[in-house]
């Protein structure tokens, strides 16, 4: 038998979905809705991050420390 597939990811990436179209069914503007704010602070992130978490290391051909200092600048720190 192989590897067993861990679920809770899908089960993540799902509940970012959702989110994804409660945000665009929400008819008022980021201003005036904390909710909507909230969901769009996270979920894209998130869900790229869960993706690429999956992103085979030796395809990169670097380790974990020289891919965040990449990409530090150009995606981290704006994003803070």
């Amino acid at each position: 038998m192989g590897i067993s597939r861990n679920n809770s990811f899908d089960t993540v990436k799902g509940i970012l979905i959702l989110l994804v179209v409660i945000g665009h069914l929400l008819n008022v503007s980021l201003e005036e809705s904390e909710i909507r704010r909230f969901i769009y602070f996270f979920h894209m992130p998130l869900f790229i991050g869960i993706g690429g978490y999956f992103t085979s290391k030796d395809s990169l051909g670097v380790s974990n420390r020289e891919l965040l200092k990449k990409y530090y600048h150009r995606m981290l720190l704006p994003y803070f």
